[in-house]
């Protein structure tokens, strides 16, 4: 950014020897763009769409212990396997500077990991330009300073030499974004704060009926002292407290204590400690790795100087512990997780943030953040047999407004009839997934499983759990950008195939596809009930040869539960390769039961399916259920548990 003298409009340019890299549909394209060549600018559909942050950053690139090494793995795993890992840092060291990336549309699809934009920045990146970009790489992002725009009109201009004004590329910017970033990005945001240069934002709408969410951000952005209710609209900039629980794992606990001190003094200290927690969950199974060791020492260290509470590796995943162990109705909940949203499950507004906006709110123990709309799916009717959650979300996935883009950055409130009678465990599959729906986060209407789970868990009486459930219960008359009524008895089990998990399909067209390896497990597939269901599965059948199984629990207290009522002994019994501690493990490509090569045929009960989302750059995971996908593992080929034994 350029920015003029006092009474000029502020612009952006690019500097001398600036260029353009478009990431097109044809490697070919890239290379020559990497080999130094300036090709002229690509029509949109030939730009690639729906990149995720496991193609712009992939998994292997997360074991790493220094920043400095993350541009090493930019951009290194492009469904059309343009750029090798080191392939665009070695560019940047022959003097080609990127400045400005352009994509498809729903760039930054997936995770929060904020790894993918600083690797960019890193490497001199400073505008990022889609027709629309996913919620928390657009915030993660800003936060670094970079600027995410949408006029791609603009390019070949920019590509030309020409100065725009920055007005221009800002003009999609929420209210939050140009705060941030008229202050070069977070950190110096929060010093402007701090130092009384920016005014709080605080709700200002008037009285309305109001959606969940926005029943919660109204109280929470409020005055603590405020006397009056306060209202909040879709659109609207507010700084949420965060009354509930902030935390990070070891894939950014390192890099979260490196920028909280670098950017607040090596005597900085973490503001309500106990309201924080830390998880060693995603790659223990690396803990054999110098560099994983490393950040796990680095998290461990960082833990104990702030008084955070650890939980290490083999504990659980961070959104089952959460969710069963510490989330209530009405509270925020931020992680640097993507699917932070899993507590939405409890009545809660939980999302995931990167590792910015975490380290920032260490300190602040706030997020600003715009209103999000909310989207009303009311379930009706009862599910047939052999429905599970995961049918039902990769069902919602595959419908044209969540693939058309309308879904970005909403929230998806979920309720009606039909979920009353739902275990707790499988209402959390909703919440858990809306990620995967494109939205900021999913809220369950809570439901006769909270209330009980409140009660047994918890020990809240009766009357602690209504004052609960009422604070978060939605409006009448509250408004919605859409509402959507799901028939469960018209639903039946799907799969959601290679690539994207809304590629979803029914299971009944899916034919002769034969299996390699299943695996059970993850934060969306390896609860108790999901071990239930896979259990009942197998009992008394043999995993067909050629096949491997792999299950595991999502955290150690279902681990040892699973074992007291003897599924462990269901699952070797049936030929399963092992039942394994709590990790995220395969899901991330990072444990027993991951891909071992690009070809392999599996079916997971994991939540993404991106290409190299399970290693090795993998093309061929397929998502379905725990009974399907045990039943498959069986059948030898996906089928449905109702081939078995007939």
């Amino acid at each position: 950014m350029q920015q003029s003298d006092a009474g000029q409009e502020a612009t952006f340019r690019l500097s001398p020897g600036g260029r353009v890299l478009y990431l097109t549909t044809d490697a070919e394209r890239i290379q020559r763009q990497l080999a130094g060549e300036a090709i002229a600018p690509p029509a949109a559909e030939d730009l690639l769409a729906g990149v995720s942050t496991d193609a712009l950053f992939p998994g292997p690139g997360m074991r790493e212990s220094e920043i400095a090494r993350f541009t090493h793995w930019c951009c290194a795993n492009l469904p059309n396997k343009a750029i090798a890992p080191g392939e665009l840092q070695a560019a940047y060291e022959r003097g080609l500077r990127f400045e400005v990336v352009v994509a498809g549309a729903g760039f930054g699809r997936g995770s929060s990991r904020e790894n993918a934009p600083l690797a960019q920045k890193l490497l001199g990146t400073r505008l990022l330009v889609a027709p629309s970009f996913e919620r928390i790489y657009a915030d993660n992002c800003r936060n670094l300073g970079l600027i995410a725009s949408r006029r791609l009109d603009l390019v070949a201009r920019l590509a030309a030499g020409a100065a725009v004004p920055l007005a221009w590329l800002l003009e999609d910017a929420d209210p939050v974004a140009r705060r941030v970033l008229a202050f070069g990005g977070l950190f110096d945001y929060t010093r402007a704060r701090e130092a009384g240069q920016v005014a709080p934002l605080r709700p200002s709408a008037p009285p309305r009926p109001q959606t969940m969410v926005e029943r919660i951000i109204a109280r929470l952005a409020a005055p603590p002292d405020a006397a009056a209710p306060s209202y909040v609209r879709p659109g609207d900039a507010v700084d949420l407290r965060i009354e509930g629980i902030r935390f990070s794992h070891d894939g950014f606990s390192f890099v979260v204590d490196e920028l909280f001190h670098r950017e607040f003094g090596a005597d900085a200290r973490v503001t309500d400690p106990e309201s924080c927690l830390c998880f060693f969950d995603h790659r223990p199974f690396f803990l054999h790795l110098p560099a994983v060791q490393s950040n796990a020492g680095r998290q461990a260290a960082f833990a104990a100087r702030h008084g955070i509470r650890l939980y290490d590796a083999f504990s659980g995943i961070c959104h089952e512990v959460v969710s069963k162990d510490y989330a209530r109705p009405g509270m925020a909940i931020v992680g640097t997780d993507s699917h932070t949203c899993t507590s939405g499950v409890m009545g809660a507004f939980a999302f995931g943030v990167g590792f910015t906006e975490y380290a920032n709110a260490l300190r602040t123990k706030d997020i600003a953040l715009v209103v999000p709309p909310t989207v009303r799916y009311e379930f009706v009717g009862q599910r047939p047999p052999g429905l599970m959650a995961k049918d039902v979300i990769l069902h919602l996935l595959a419908q044209p407004f969540i693939a058309d883009g309308s879904s970005i950055g909403v929230v998806f409130e979920f309720g009606g009839p039909g979920l009353a009678n739902w275990p707790l465990d499988e209402l959390a599959v909703l919440t858990n997934m809306a990620v995967e729906g494109r939205a900021m986060t999913g809220i369950v209407e809570p439901q006769p499983a909270v209330r009980a789970h409140l009660a047994e868990h918890h020990g809240l009486d009766a009357a602690e759990i209504e004052r609960l459930v009422a604070s978060v219960r939605p409006d009448p008359g509250a408004e919605y950008a859409a509402r959507f009524e799901i028939d469960l008895g018209a639903l039946e089990p799907m799969v959601a195939l290679p690539g994207d998990p809304c590629n979803g399909v029914p299971l009944s067209a899916v034919r002769d596809v034969a299996l390699q390896k299943g695996f059970i497990g993850s934060c969306t597939g390896g609860k108790l009930e999901d071990l239930r269901v896979a259990a009942r599965v197998l009992r008394g059948q043999r995993v067909a040869e050629g096949v491997q199984l792999y299950v595991q629990a999502a955290s150690r207290a279902v681990y040892e539960q699973a074992q007291r009522e003897g599924l462990d002994q269901v699952f070797l019994a049936a030929g399963a390769r092992a039942f394994l501690e709590s990790a995220c493990g395969a899901c991330g490509g990072s444990g027993p039961g991951m891909a071992e090569s690009e070809d392999e045929v599996i079916l997971s009960s994991t939540n993404r399916n991106f290409v190299g989302r399970m290693g090795q750059g993998n093309r061929h995971t397929y998502l379905a259920n725990p009974a399907v996908v045990a039943a498959s593992a069986v059948l030898g080929r996906i089928g449905a548990p109702t081939e078995l034994n007939g």
